[in-house]
């Protein structure tokens, strides 16, 4: 489709039904909360219906869990689980924390930046309480 879309000097618009970059993802927690359900239980066929019109599969693609302002927690520990990240409490409240101050999906180098943000944080020597 993108190659198609090149021919033609077309871009394909994000929102495109089927072949549009945000066709089969989903940023809402309720919405990726039962997409992840499904995926965690083994029931790929119910992952990939349950809030599409057709399954991504068909099309060589896969349901996306993304992180926005509508997002829940689960929709980062999946993204970082997903990436092989450790979904650390104190790194899932930082992105929480950015994705809710933001009115759309953070983009993969968007939520990396946080990442990036919160381990050179973690790095730093901590000072002694003082008395």
């Amino acid at each position: 489709v993108d190659l198609a879309g090149e021919a033609i000097h077309w871009d394909i618009p994000a929102s495109y039904p089927v072949f549009g970059e945000d066709a089969f993802r989903t940023g809402t927690g309720v919405h990726a909360s039962a997409v992840i359900k499904a995926k965690r239980r083994g029931d790929d066929w119910l992952a990939n219906r349950i809030y599409s019109g057709v399954p991504a599969s068909w099309f060589g693609r896969q349901q996306e869990i993304a992180i926005g302002h509508q997002s829940g927690e689960s929709n980062i520990r999946y993204w970082l689980q997903h990436r092989g990240i450790d979904d650390d409490p104190s790194l899932v409240a930082a992105i929480f924390t950015r994705a809710k101050s933001v009115a759309d999906l953070l983009s993969e180098n968007e939520v990396l930046e946080v990442i990036k943000q919160h381990q050179e944080l973690e790095s730093q020597p901590k000072e002694p309480p003082s008395k």
